[in-house]
């Protein structure tokens, strides 16, 4: 492999030219400056690597620099990272805090609810609490080290060992249902083969199931040995989950589907209140609106559909159901006349099935995937 090819970024900057006189040559201090090279080695899956970007012109890097995901646009950095901090109580001596055996005891309800040893004692992860008596103004005062996360991600780099399998699955459960034009229309300009990839969910950090999408980066967690204890029913979630994301955020934003928003009256948009579960099916809705700003309703009824089609087989979706009731935990029959009433859902799925169809995308077959 003798080609390289080189991923060019914009150096930080003020934007303008720099010169002290006219004689002098102005360089902008948008300079373009060479970052990435593929291939990043000789295994066989650097072939497919390279291959993949003569074809589309998008990088899939499992080497990679901190600046090469974390870099966020407008100076920002994305990268998450633990800090310990200190927090302090001032609670007053009484019927639900005492002390006893130099421990205080914080109650309810009579019942023990925390407690903490007087002085200053070390838990197993190396954090301290420091517990002071002040028996003159008969208050307790509490000191607790914690650790917090800030930021929004975290990644490391693929083991090596398991790329050729990471990509594989990517692959074929993601890449491969797309022809090359869409991917080059509405994929970020990077994917990431990482492992242990974690997010910030509520200002905790957590493990996420194996992706996340960043600054013009498509982030994957997953290589490594965990590769191969992905199941069947695993595989088939995180399959969903990825192409209702991609439909929503990237193709939505490129493709009409004013076709689709048309079927269903969303008559409760601007007002204060939603339709009942009883109502959704012959409304045509397959999921429980969110909220009645009329963009959203429809970002969410859209969701629901992809979220529908791509996690299920279309055995099942046609599959007659016990009852026509609205169930939010299965998507069983929900395109037999029991439940699809009015035939409102036959005509969104029919919709979308044609939408996608038209850019060379085969949507029922993402759900027929390990189902």
């Amino acid at each position: 492999m003798n080609i390289k090819h080189i991923l060019w970024i914009v150096a930080l900057g003020l934007v303008g030219w720099i010169g002290c006189s006219d004689d002098e040559t102005l360089i902008p201090s948008d300079t373009l400056v060479p970052q990435i090279e593929l291939p990043q080695g000789n295994h066989e899956y650097d072939t497919k690597i390279v291959d993949f970007f003569e074809r589309t012109g998008l990088y899939i890097l499992y080497k990679f620099e901190p600046r090469d995901v974390y870099f966020a646009g407008n100076l920002t950095w994305s990268e998450m990272y633990y800090d310990t901090i200190v927090t302090a109580y001032t609670f007053p001596l009484g019927d639900n805090l005492y002390v006893k055996d130099s421990v205080v005891y914080q109650t309810m309800l009579g019942r023990v609810q925390k407690s903490w040893p007087l002085g200053t004692a070390y838990k197993d992860n190396g954090l301290w609490t420091r517990a002071t008596l002040d028996e003159e103004n008969k208050k307790v005062y509490i000191e607790e080290q914690s650790v917090k996360a800030y930021g929004n991600f975290k990644v490391d780099e693929a083991n090596e060992e398991y790329v050729g399998e990471q990509l594989a699955w990517i692959e074929e459960m993601f890449l491969n249902f797309y022809p090359e034009l869409v991917l080059k229309k509405a994929m970020p300009m990077k994917i990431i083969l990482g492992r242990n990839l974690k997010e910030m969910f509520g200002g905790t950090a957590l493990d996420r199931s194996y992706y996340t999408d960043a600054y013009n980066s498509l982030i994957f967690s997953h290589g490594d040995e965990s590769i191969e204890n992905l199941t069947q029913h695993r595989k088939d979630s995180l399959k969903s989950i990825l192409h209702t994301w991609f439909g929503v955020k990237k193709l939505a934003s490129i493709y009409s589907f004013s076709d689709f928003y048309e079927v269903t009256n969303y008559y409760w948009a601007g007002t204060a209140s939603k339709p009942l579960p009883k109502d959704y099916y012959r409304l045509g809705l397959v999921g429980e609106p969110k909220t009645v700003l009329l963009d959203q309703i429809q970002k969410g009824d859209l969701e629901s559909y992809l979220k529908m089609i791509t996690s299920n087989s279309y055995a099942t979706l046609t599959a007659e159901p016990e009852s026509g009731d609205y169930d939010k935990n299965s998507y069983l029959g929900i395109l037999h006349p029991k439940k699809d009433v009015n035939q409102l859902i036959r005509k969104k799925y029919d919709i979308l099935i044609r939408i996608f169809k038209e850019q060379g995308i085969d949507l029922q077959a993402i759900g027929e995937l390990y189902n």
